[in-house]
C-alpha cells in the first residue's frame, strides 16, 4: 500500500484530460497553499474526478501519494 499525504490549498489551475476506459473524469490540477505547490492527475476511477470541481476557489485539504516513478495522484479532498 501507497504512503498517503496530505496538502492543504486552494485549485490554481485545472485541465481536463481523456475520461478513463470506464467513463470516469480525470483532471490535471495544481493546488496552491501556504507551504507551495502541488502538481499532479486525480486518481482513476476515484469519485474525486466527480467532486473536485465543488472546490475551486476554496481552500481545501487534499490527500495524495507517489507513484513508483514518482508522479503525484491526488486521491480526495475535503
Amino acid at each position: 500500500m501507497t504512503k498517503e499525504h496530505v496538502f492543504k490549498g486552494t485549485i490554481t489551475y485545472y485541465k481536463i484530460l481523456k475520461n478513463s476506459f470506464n467513463g470516469g473524469p480525470r483532471y490535471q490540477v495544481v493546488i496552491t497553499g501556504e507551504t507551495g505547490t502541488l502538481s499532479g492527475k486525480t486518481q482513476t476511477d476515484n469519485s474525486i474526478g466527480y467532486k473536485l470541481m465543488n472546490f475551486r476557489g476554496i481552500v481545501a485539504t487534499f490527500q495524495y501519494h507517489y507513484t513508483a516513478t514518482g508522479n503525484v495522484v491526488i486521491t480526495d479532498v475535503r
